[in-house]
Order: structure tokens, then C-alpha cells, then sequence
């Protein structure tokens, strides 16, 4: 089990971050079955929050540790980490 903390729209699928302690995760989504096709589980010690799609990546900060994860699209898998100083909660792009 896991909370829907980001949710975005991309080629037909969504994308979906979730967030709770030791359980966060983001997760690709068949639109017409609701199944998780690929999913990313964060490290336990990291409370996943809202994401955002950007381009070829998907953004995501976490609560209060103070870091947050690039994910390559198409191969779905973390390429970067950034910090930041203050509590992630959600991102947008437009």
C-alpha cells in the first residue's frame, strides 16, 4: 500500500509517484487495466512525494531528506540525484 503523491500524463500511460515510509515508489501505468507495468522502489529511508515529467525524465523530491531523483523515462531508472534545503512535497511543469 502506498499514497498517490504525483501523478502526470505522457504517451498514452501514467505515471504515478507514491509515497510512505519504507513502501515509496514510481510506477508506469497501463491506462486501461490500471496495472503497473515498470516500477521503482526508493530506499527505505526515503518518503517519495509529487513528481513531474520533463522532457525525456521524471523529477522527484522526497519529504524531509533533503533529496530528490532523476529518472531516466525510457529505461526507468534513477540517472541523477540533486539536494535541495528545504521539504519536498510536489513539483509541475508547464
Amino acid at each position: 500500500m502506498a499514497f498517490t503523491q504525483g501523478f502526470a500524463y505522457h504517451d498514452g500511460m501514467f505515471y504515478e509517484g507514491t509515497g510512505l515510509k519504507g513502501r515509496s515508489s514510481v510506477r508506469e501505468i497501463r491506462i486501461e487495466t490500471g496495472q503497473a507495468i515498470r516500477k521503482v522502489d526508493l530506499s527505505p529511508e526515503y518518503f517519495g512525494e509529487g513528481i513531474t515529467l520533463f522532457g525525456t525524465k521524471i523529477i522527484e523530491p522526497t519529504w524531509e531528506s533533503h533529496i530528490g531523483f532523476v529518472y531516466k523515462l525510457a529505461a526507468f531508472s534513477v540517472v541523477r540525484t540533486f539536494s535541495y534545503p528545504s521539504e519536498g512535497w510536489g513539483l509541475t511543469y508547464n
